[in-house]
């Protein structure tokens, strides 16, 4: 599976195993995304389809002409109701402590324990690239260089997620539990990391999730896919990318916005 980015081009494609595409366009479409192993008990159609091909994952960039492993990030959003800033945040606005409302019973801390267990360490979300020199000889044929600097690959094996990233509004938000030393995949994001100088002053700080949701796509060097979480989110089996994303269409998310869509403008005796 591909993605091709820009404009109304992009687009989610699978193989219909008719050959190799005499252009990108078509190679989208014979190109498909699979996975060694799968959590599941029983697989599905499209996952068996997958494996038989053996193909990689690649983020591609028509502008640039530059092709790339895909990567995911992981995005989490916690707010410290110990820390002194999030105190002086709740006095500045008049808005009492309650203690019942803001308590901490440390979600977040078996939030990444379980990620590290069935995400980070699990081979389900990591993506094999057994085709690998076939693809970079097949995307230099279609004028794409390939980029693996970001793609820390070992043994051929490239780990879908790259970072996680933890959202705060200060950094004296990061709980005191919290070993980052240990956690090399862990990057530590505060709230005007997102907004410049000028957008920071009207907005921040700020205690609607709303805003800071709705800009996560900002963070810094983000992915251009990624998974978000919150603090209270926990992962109980292995994933897959499977579980994320339809390999026939968009992401589950785009698919639902788009059903809805669709739905409000049915007329009632649709």
């Amino acid at each position: 599976m591909l993605y091709s980015p820009g404009g109304a081009a992009r687009q989610f494609c699978y193989s219909n195993a008719a050959g190799v595409g005499e252009s990108v366009d078509l190679e989208f479409l014979r190109v498909a995304a699979s996975y060694v192993s799968s959590p599941r008990q029983v697989t599905s159609g499209y996952y068996d389809f997958f494996a038989k091909h053996n193909a990689t994952l690649w983020t591609v960039d028509r502008a640039t002409r530059l092709a790339t492993p895909m990567r995911l990030d992981v995005v989490y959003t916690f707010v410290n109701p110990r820390s002194p800033s999030f105190r002086r945040h709740l006095e500045a606005r008049r808005v009492p402590f309650e203690h019942q409302r803001f308590r901490d019973w440390e979600e977040l801390r078996y939030s990444l324990r379980s990620l590290r267990e069935f995400v980070l360490a699990s081979g389900a979300l990591a993506q094999y690239h057994h085709h690998h020199a076939a693809d970079v000889r097949r995307l230099g044929e279609l004028g794409y260089q390939v980029d693996m600097r970001d793609a820390d690959a070992v043994d051929g094996v490239v780990p879908l997620v790259r970072r996680v990233y933890l959202v705060l509004s200060d950094e004296d938000q990061v709980p005191e539990w919290l070993d980052a030393e240990k956690f090399p995949e862990l990057r530590v994001v505060t709230h005007a990391d997102m907004f410049s100088a000028e957008e920071a002053a009207q907005v921040l700080p700020t205690l609607n999730s709303n805003v800071i949701e709705s800009s996560l796509h900002r963070i810094p060097g983000i992915s251009r896919f990624f998974l978000y979480f919150n603090n209270d989110m926990l992962v109980g089996r292995q994933l897959s990318l499977f579980d994320l994303l339809c390999p026939l269409s968009p992401l589950f998310y785009e698919r639902a916005v788009g059903w809805f869509q669709s739905s409000s403008e049915r007329s009632p005796d649709a």
